[in-house]
């Protein structure tokens, strides 16, 4: 299994992770509560005008960043709506309070609320994970790891596939907003479909690395992901021994993250390095 090592005591990770916890259920919550009141309504875009974000988006990222920083003043935040606090500890918290936005206004397919806390950087190439939790909106699914602790779904572990060969693997992905992005990724697609099981698109990159952390789809792969889509996600990964990288010999970063078992991983990766790295 890849694990990373614990840059803090048990004791005060063991903590960490059940604030964690305790964040992302009552941030779910409150966006749930939010969507049944019939108030998701789009407050702005962002990077093009189908990258929305809604009031509810704001109003959880507030609600997170008030019980994180109640509990942990000396903690740094960063989130995706109000940007960065640091902080002095030398933990950050990396929390997106509406992973799947789009999905949350349209009201099809999953959304979630990512809660991390990492060791040194927001950087996700040179941070080091401690605790994640990601609480998906509108269930009772709580995923969630501590560094060098193991993943899980609620109380029961969970660990990626067995998996080895390519072709009967099940992949998941998704796309990025901007028209340029979008004509790569299809491309690359276009390249893979047949030579694998088949792709799967929930619009959560947070709850497509739990996939893989638990084992429902084999392989993950997105580009250009941002530090929030993947912090807590990227532990439960690693904790559920899979492989998390740039798809290449990195860490994964802006520019790709991969995920899956560690064979298949290795082939997968030879693949998408050929077209994202050379």
């Amino acid at each position: 299994m890849e694990s990373f090592a614990l840059p803090i005591s048990e004791a005060t990770r063991d903590g960490l992770w059940a604030l964690a916890k305790d964040v992302a259920i009552e941030a779910a919550q409150l966006a749930e509560k939010r969507k049944s009141e019939g108030k998701v309504t789009v407050a702005a875009t962002k990077s093009s005008p189908v990258d929305p974000v809604t009031e509810v988006d704001r109003e959880v990222e507030a609600l997170i960043r008030q019980k994180i920083s109640a509990a942990r003043p000396e903690d740094g935040i960063m989130g995706e709506e109000a940007g960065i606090d640091g902080g002095k500890s030398g933990l950050f918290w990396i929390v997106d309070p509406i992973d799947g936005t789009v999905n949350y206004i349209r009201q099809v397919a999953p959304a979630a609320v990512s809660v991390a806390c990492v060791y040194g950087s927001v950087d996700p190439t040179t941070w080091v994970p401690v605790v994640g939790a990601v609480a998906e909106i509108g269930t009772d699914r709580l995923y969630h790891a501590g560094a060098g602790g193991g993943a899980y779904l609620g109380e029961s572990p969970i660990g990626a596939s067995s998996l080895t060969r390519l072709a009967p693997a099940l992949v998941a992905t998704g796309f990025g907003y901007v028209r340029e992005r979008r004509q790569r990724q299809g491309k690359f697609l276009a390249s893979l479909i047949g030579d694998i099981a088949d792709i799967r698109r929930c619009g959560s990159a947070a709850l497509s690395l739990c996939a893989v952390a638990s084992g429902t789809v084999d392989i993950y792969y997105e580009e250009g992901l941002k530090p929030w889509d993947m912090a807590a996600g990227e532990l439960i990964c690693a904790e559920a021994g899979a492989t998390v990288s740039d798809g290449c010999s990195g860490r994964p970063s802006a520019k790709m993250l991969t995920a899956a078992p560690p064979e298949l991983a290795n082939i997968f990766n030879q693949r998408i390095s050929s077209i994202y790295w050379e």
